[in-house]
């Protein structure tokens, strides 16, 4: 046998004989039968693919020059051949794609929600958290805009930050940040919260509105936080809900107490003239009246009557 020149008849005599040999022995008919082998081997023509031959290695498979002949093999994973030739390699599958089997003639895309960023793979990775791919066959995933978030793998789209919550990190989040107490968020898809506006405070974070300063309270400051934020209305005074301010009961009004939300109007025969007023109403005096609730004022008697007694509705 001569590895460089090929294989001759001596060469195939002694590997025969020495198989022989290792059966039991060597005798001159196994002599005979090895020389009638070799010359049947030597006899027989061999596949031996050339370049350009009509014969060539199918898709998914590469060639080899072997010892006892050419050989075509299947692509290991990671690589294909899309080609029908004789080629010594197979072509690597490229990033964003990937093939999990031997002898394939492509790759495989990754799908959405996952990627690869390398070559030669055999699978995709998964898009973390805070992360997504909604295209195929990408080499890498996309973070979440603002006002947005992916809070499990694999994700294909991004969720909308809910009410009382936002995000303004671009680089993508895994979860939206609350909004703190004296905030709020009505909104989805948001990148801020707002403050709770005047006459208005929130104890609670994430939340989608504001709480109202109750009546007989106000508030003049944004963003508060604490009921005590808001304050209370003095005898005299009142206010609505979420309040900013509170307000004088007007003429022929008035109210005694603290944190009221009405003030009570004077009676018949009594008036108020002032503003503000928490000690009550006053009688009209001899000689006028009125019949009317609220009333600011007392009128006189028309000529013809008169009233001698104090805090009258009628003449």
């Amino acid at each position: 046998m001569n590895l460089l020149g090929g294989i001759t008849l001596q060469g195939l005599l002694i590997c025969t004989t020495a198989a022989a040999s290792a059966a039991g022995g060597i005798t001159l008919q196994s002599i005979i039968i090895a020389e009638e082998e070799a010359n049947k081997y030597l006899a027989t023509p061999r596949r031996k693919l050339e370049v350009g031959a009509s014969e060539n290695c199918p898709p998914g498979k590469w060639w080899e020059e072997e010892f006892f002949g050419d050989e075509c093999h299947n692509c290991p994973t990671g690589q294909y051949q899309d080609q029908s030739a004789i080629t010594r390699n197979c072509k690597h599958c490229p990033t964003g794609q990937y093939q999990q089997s031997n002898g394939q003639r492509q790759c495989n895309h990754c799908p959405s929600g996952q990627y690869q960023n390398q070559n030669v793979q055999t699978g995709c990775k998964a898009c973390g958290t805070s992360t997504y791919q909604d295209e195929n066959r990408k080499s890498n995933c996309k973070g979440c805009p603002v006002g947005y978030y992916a809070p499990d793998f694999y994700q294909i789209g991004c969720a909308e930050c809910p009410q009382g919550s936002f995000n303004n990190v671009a680089v993508g989040v895994a979860d939206c940040f609350q909004c703190l107490p004296g905030a709020y968020q009505d909104q989805l898809a948001q990148s801020s919260c707002k403050l709770c506006s005047q006459g208005k405070f929130q104890i609670w974070p994430q939340q989608a509105t504001c709480t109202f300063c109750p009546t007989g309270y106000y508030n003049t400051e944004h963003g508060k936080a604490v009921l005590d934020s808001c304050k209370v209305c003095i005898a005299g005074q009142f206010s609505l809900e979420a309040a900013t301010q509170c307000k004088l009961c007007p003429a022929g009004y008035y109210v005694s107490g603290s944190a009221e939300g009405s003030c009570m109007a004077c009676l018949p025969g009594f008036h108020q003239s002032a503003t503000g007023q928490f000690s009550g109403c006053v009688g009209c005096s001899q000689g006028m009246s009125q019949n009317n609730h609220g009333s600011p004022a007392c009128i006189n008697c028309v000529p013809g009557m008169f009233q001698s007694a104090t805090s009258q509705s009628t003449w």
